[in-house]
């Protein structure tokens, strides 16, 4: 047998190999993974109220417990345990939008991606349709061309704000949500970004509720500043500074990285928790969401 024929037969045995692994991870994901059930039901619910949620970005060949396809289900169950007519998350790649809009079908979303790779990743805010009438939206990145897909603050990433304006439809009262995913890096793109969110909530005329995966702790200079013109709902309701949101790695390990802010002396706030529950013994993410009641 010559050389050529060889190398023929270990590539094929190669490419066939790499073709069961794929079909194997496929099967996977759509048989033992079977997601479309999942529904979410929201029938007698009305008023405001917010959760704010960091489901974790999926990485598709992890399969462990701490892998997607594995958490998906508790993150429904956390969503359904504890619902609110606004819900905003962090950290959602395409397919995980797919999974929340199939499990949250009576509300309506809206997204932008920060960019237009495959590993993309968004803010969405879902907002119940029999709740609220959508007014405008109008979502923007975190740099000095707002409206342009860039990164100008020495970012880790490109960063995003979704924000929206809605009409309650019983008090046909308006208000705005902004919901964002701060740099793990960069305290300059945080410090920013934060600031071109207030210039925004300020050019919009009316009352905010400002959620996100701020990645800084309550004593920042970062959370600090912000605290001047917003208030933090864990302060207003006490809920204690050694609660943390964070269960991952690094320098802000268990701490309380994960806020809902709303504008000074606008709203009431009725209701307010963090939200620290694992299934059987997993969390569902790598953070806590937390959820807050409002009247406005």
């Amino acid at each position: 047998m010559s050389k050529i024929s060889k190398l023929v037969i270990i590539l094929t045995s190669a490419i066939l190999t790499l073709l069961i692994i794929c079909s194997c991870v496929v099967f996977r994901y759509k048989i033992i993974y079977d997601f479309s059930n999942i529904k979410i039901k929201s029938d007698s619910l009305s008023g405001i109220s917010v959760m704010t949620y960091n489901i974790k970005c999926n990485d598709r060949l992890d399969f462990s417990k701490s892998g997607w396809y594995y958490r998906a289900k508790y993150v429904a169950q956390n969503i359904q345990e504890n619902l609110a007519t606004i819900i905003c998350f962090q950290e959602v790649k395409i397919e995980q939008y797919d999974f929340l809009k199939n499990c949250l079908e009576e509300y309506e979303s809206v997204i932008l991606f920060r960019d237009k790779t495959s590993l993309t990743e968004g803010t969405p805010i879902f907002y119940k349709s029999d709740c609220f009438d959508l007014v405008s939206f109008d979502s923007f990145w975190l740099s000095d061309t707002p409206t342009e897909m860039s990164n100008t603050w020495n970012g880790a990433y490109p960063r995003v704000c979704t924000s929206v304006v809605l009409k309650e439809k019983i008090t046909n009262k308006e208000f705005a949500v902004f919901n964002t995913h701060l740099d793990h890096l960069s305290q300059l793109a945080r410090i920013n970004g934060l600031s071109l969110i207030k210039s925004k909530i300020e050019s919009c005329k009316v009352p905010a509720i400002i959620t996100g995966d701020m990645n800084s702790i309550p004593t920042s200079q970062v959370i600090t500043t912000f605290k001047s013109d917003f208030d933090d709902l864990n302060d207003i309701w006490g809920w204690g500074e050694n609660e943390g949101t964070f269960k991952g790695g690094g320098e802000n390990a268990n701490a309380r990285i994960d806020y809902i802010f709303k504008s000074k002396n606008q709203f009431e706030l009725v209701g307010y928790k963090i939200i620290n529950k694992t299934f059987d013994g997993v969390n569902a993410s790598d953070h806590f969401p937390i959820y807050a009641e409002l009247k406005i």
